[in-house]
Order: structure tokens, then C-alpha cells, then sequence
């Protein structure tokens, strides 16, 4: 976003990142994306355009919309509020600290191989027919969760080698739901288990961290309570995202919300969605699956029941 003249210059981002390739043809649209800093001293990654076409910052130093950022030194006459969806055009080699944890960037022109290729399948070590859910990282490693065996799997890229194990296996009495990895390589889960001890039976559900010091039995980071609705209760994931501030969101599809759980906080909060009330209002949901986080922290929901 830079008007640039003889007078004035931007650094321009490094590009550190490869953009996928296939076919030996690489991208043929990306730009040419300036640095610029931003009026609380952070950075963001965009690609040049016309200053006219921008709102100038409230005071030089905010602006009105927290879709937009104020930056300072972008040739134009006054700092201007550069919206945030522009920095996804660009690679960003420095962090804005926002958004979510892992986001695979594609090149604008790619095309798909329509030929798969089979990684794992029921014959495979473990008993794959049990994958509950997966994890592929920016390095190419993937995470198995294999409800069966109750265990994680991490596999090298290229090879599959196992990297290595996490879970207690038989040792537990919860069963994995669903799993996330942040950008470190610690593994978020959701988990629960069924006590039939008791008439009714009483469904537990957990959030557990695997991480190089807990790898076997993990640290609860929230739960290990029967069903039951926020701020002290959930009753299980339909999905799990973590972002890069270590915030969870869970998707709550038997309460029709999505809640948010941080590792300091004892709490859920609802973000979404109106606890144990489905329907299509604006602030409800209808059984919510997948969730996911861009970078401007904007929350999108597959809210199955409304179709």
C-alpha cells in the first residue's frame, strides 16, 4: 500500500515464503508487498495501491474500524487506516500476532492433482479405521488421533517414520473427540469418557494438553466435568482451533455455541450462539461443526442446522 515517489521509500517485506508449485509453473500473480509500520510500533505486510483510496487515521494514530490498522509511514500525507485482509495478498515474515495458529497459504492459480494417493487405511499399523481426526503442520508432519488405540501419532514428513507417541493408550479411561496442534507442536484434544456405574450413565469431558512434558498423560487445561453448560461445563467438540495467542475454541454442537477457553482461565465463555438454544436468529446456531480463525480473529462456523 504504498504511494510511492523519489522522495519517499518503504522497505519491502522479505519473502521468505514458497509458494506451492506444481507442474513445475509457480505463482504468476503474486505482489510486490512493503513493510509498514503501524502507529502502536508493530508491522504489517501489504501490497502497493493508491492513497486516495484509504480513510485517514483518527488523530494520525487510530482508526474507527477494528478491521483496519493505522500505519504510519506509507508515503501517503497523513497515516491512513490500511484494512487487514490486505496482508493475506502478502507473506507475512513478521508475525501481526494475530489469527490462527497454522494456515496453509496456496498460490492464487493452483490447480489439484485429481489422482490421490493413500496414506494410511485399515490394514495400516494402529488401526487407522479409528482415526478420529488429523493434523498436518507447516513442516509437512502429520498427527493421527486414533481413538481405537488412544493414541496420537505424530509421522515425519516424506517417509511416515513415527516421530513419536502421545496418549496412555489403554492406561485411560477417556477416549480422544477431536485435536489441534499449535505452531510449537503441542497437541490440544478433546476427550471424554462414559462412568456406567451409575443409572443414568454420565458422560465427562475434558480439554488435555500433550506436549514434550506431558506427552504421555497430558495436563488438563479445562474440564473433567459431566455435561453440562458454560462458564464451568461443555459437553464435548464437534471441532477444536487454537489460535496464536493459545486461546481454544470448541464448538459446542449439543449447547449450539462456540466457546472460548484460555490456559490461565477457569471459565468458558460463550462466543457464539445462544447455550442450549438452536435456531437462526442472529445470535443462534443449530448444532455448530467446524470452526476456524483468519488472521483478523474473525470466528467462521458450519452451523449444520441451518441450512
Amino acid at each position: 500500500m504504498v504511494q510511492y515517489q523519489a522522495t519517499c521509500s518503504v522497505p519491502l517485506c522479505t519473502n521468505s515464503f514458497t509458494w506451492p508449485v506444481s507442474s513445475g509453473s509457480g505463482c504468476s500473480s503474486i505482489p510486490t508487498c512493503y513493510k509498514l509500520r503501524t502507529s502502536t510500533n508493530g508491522t504489517i505486510c501489504v501490497p502497493q495501491g493508491t492513497c486516495r483510496l484509504f480513510d485517514a487515521c483518527i488523530n494520525g494514530t487510530r482508526c474507527a474500524s477494528n478491521l483496519t490498522t493505522c500505519v504510519v509511514n506509507s508515503c501517503c500525507p497523513v497515516p491512513i487506516c490500511m484494512p487487514l485482509a490486505l496482508a493475506n495478498l502478502c507473506d507475512q515474515s513478521t508475525s501481526t500476532g494475530i489469527g490462527s495458529a497454522t494456515q496453509t497459504r496456496l498460490c492464487p492459480n493452483a490447480t489439484w492433482n485429481q489422482n490421490y494417493i493413500t496414506l494410511f487405511n485399515s490394514t495400516s499399523y494402529m488401526y487407522y479405521n479409528m482415526i478420529v481426526d488429523y493434523f498436518v503442520d507447516a513442516s509437512g508432519s502429520i498427527y493421527v488421533a486414533n481413538s481405537s488405540a488412544n493414541h496420537i501419532i505424530k509421522y515425519t514428513p516424506g517417509g511416515l517414520d513415527v516421530a513419536f507417541f502421545m496418549g496412555s493408550g489403554s492406561f485411560s479411561s477417556y477416549t480422544f473427540q477431536r485435536m489441534t496442534v499449535d505452531t510449537n507442536g503441542t497437541v490440544y484434544t478433546c476427550e471424554y469418557r462414559t462412568d456406567s456405574s451409575v443409572y443414568p450413565s454420565t458422560t465427562y469431558y475434558r480439554i488435555q494438553k500433550y506436549d514434550s512434558n506431558s506427552s504421555l498423560f497430558g495436563t488438563t487445561i479445562f474440564g473433567e466435568t459431566a455435561c453440562g453448560t458454560p462458564p464451568y461445563g461443555f459437553c464435548g467438540c464437534a471441532d477444536l482451533f487454537i489460535d496464536r495467542r493459545n486461546a481454544i475454541y470448541c464448538s459446542d454442537s449439543l449447547y449450539h455455541i462456540v466457546i472460548n477457553i484460555t490456559p490461565t482461565d477457569p471459565q468458558v465463555r460463550v462466543i457464539a450462539g445462544t447455550t442450549n438454544s438452536s435456531g437462526s436468529q442472529l445470535d443462534q446456531l443449530n448444532s455448530p461443526q467446524g470452526i476456524f480463525i483468519d488472521t483478523n480473529r474473525t470466528l467462521f462456523v458450519v452451523d449444520s442446522g441451518n441450512k
